[in-house]
């Protein structure tokens, strides 16, 4: 993870303690008990919402600049799309096993069934 990306899970970090102490410590559980009303407890909520919201516009970004990036070996997740780091035996994104690299021996002994030609 990036250092950019730190700093932002940080400061969402920090905006959350800083509302919820705003806020008041039990604003929350009194609202989930039932005894507080929603207006109290929704500047969290929607902090919370906004934070996730983020986090799903950086992952949707970093997914089309992965996909759009090709790999340099042509090593290609074929579960995720992702590039492949050509040092792994498998994606480093979605743990699938990438036992054959596109032209290599392996595959080439799969298409021919195994067997070696003299």
């Amino acid at each position: 993870m990036s250092l950019r990306r730190w700093k932002r899970a940080f400061a969402w970090a920090v905006v959350l303690l800083g509302v919820g102490s705003l806020s008041g410590p039990d604003v929350v559980t009194t609202y989930l008990r039932g005894a507080g009303d929603f207006w109290s407890a929704a500047p969290l909520f929607v902090v919370t919402l906004l934070a996730t919201i983020d986090a799903y516009v950086v992952a949707r970004a970093q997914n089309r600049a992965s996909r759009r990036s090709g790999s340099r070996d042509g090593r290609v997740c074929p579960n995720c799309r992702r590039t492949a780091d050509p040092s792994l035996e498998f994606c480093e994104w979605c743990a699938t096993e990438l036992d054959s690299v596109p032209g290599s021996e392996a595959e080439a002994d799969a298409a021919e069934g195994g067997l070696e030609r003299d």
